[in-house]
């Protein structure tokens, strides 16, 4: 049986150079492989070998046979992707089966939870206790107090955890589950600071002149996005590792770019962009510095993405960090 894939590097997919012709139809969510449907059974029998997961009989309402991975997938995207934006859809699609499986479950996770059902939210709560379980277990290879080198740092299991910690208190978990949440959030926090994620320069070091403009935008983009939802999420634990001011990142894309269906259509908007002088944006931090000082700005927020609102909340409570 082989072991559940956590420690795996996110590669952002050029969908220029795999997409399809515009004649050929592409289904919302490519099939999913073998290994993916049957990865829950595999993913159980792990736990329970490594002594992580005691055997217990399942009941007959919990036993709801083989999960449809790609259905719960599609209800992710559908109903809470805009919530916490921080994949990029169009590159996961293209890549999805060389995904960390931790990250396909916690998907289906979270799509099991929206649609509302008891049965359906009792099987999101057992994946939760047991993808949180695996990713303590896997700590020691995603946490670190390095440097990032390069683009080929494990965002994917990254944003596993995040998804994890953050579906917690949706889900009111219990005391103890969302104490060891806290602590995921705290690693990851400190991995996260440690290795540039917060700094906008440290971020486009780890880029090189070969990749494609559509690569480097793209993989800038999810990494923005990826620490704005870090900041939320210590938000949410208050764990005061985190202010306003360490955000030295610009402002994500409010969805011109971040939606574009395509290649063709994203190197249209993007040149498009370029060319009305609106592409490049001040950052977060400086933004909350000339608002402190009487300036204007703080309105960018909700016009580049609602799901910013946090931070003029922030803003008000903290006075700016």
């Amino acid at each position: 049986m082989s072991e559940p894939e956590v420690q795996t590097s996110r590669t952002s997919v050029d969908y220029q150079e795999h997409e399809r012709s515009e004649s050929s139809e592409r289904p919302l969510i490519p099939r999913a492989s073998k290994e993916v449907q049957n990865l829950l059974l595999q993913h159980e029998n792990y736990l329970r070998e490594t002594t992580l997961l005691a055997r217990t009989e399942r009941t007959r309402e919990g036993d709801q046979g083989q999960l449809d991975i790609d259905y719960h997938v599609e209800i992710y995207f559908a109903h809470f992707h805009s919530q916490w934006p921080i994949i990029h859809k169009p590159s996961f699609h293209l890549s999805k089966d060389s995904q960390p499986h931790v990250l396909i479950l916690s998907f289906a996770m979270i799509g099991l939870w929206v649609t509302g059902g008891r049965a359906a939210r009792t099987r999101a709560k057992n994946m939760h206790e047991k993808l949180v379980t695996l990713l303590e277990s896997r700590m020691g290879d995603w946490k670190s107090q390095k440097d990032f080198k390069d683009t080929s740092w494990p965002m994917s299991t990254f944003q596993a955890v995040l998804l994890n910690v953050i579906f917690a208190p949706i889900r009111e978990a219990p005391p103890d589950l969302q104490n060891r949440c806290s602590s995921m959030v705290r690693a990851l926090t400190t991995t996260c600071i440690a290795g540039g994620l917060f700094c906008y320069g440290r971020i486009r070091a780890q880029l090189t002149p070969n990749e494609s403009l559509l690569f480097s935008w793209t993989w800038v983009e999810e990494t923005k996005r990826l620490a704005l939802a870090l900041f939320k999420a210590n938000l949410l634990y208050n764990t005061g590792m985190l202010i306003i001011s360490d955000l030295g990142i610009p402002l994500p894309d409010g969805g011109y770019l971040w939606d574009a269906p395509g290649s063709r259509e994203f190197y249209r908007r993007y040149h498009a962009q370029v060319e009305s002088g609106t592409y490049e944006t001040p950052l977060i931090c400086n933004i909350f510095r000339d608002v402190q000082r009487g300036g204007q700005g703080l309105g960018l927020l909700l016009q580049t993405d609602s799901w910013l609102g946090f931070l003029a909340s922030e803003q008000e409570r903290s006075g700016g960090g």
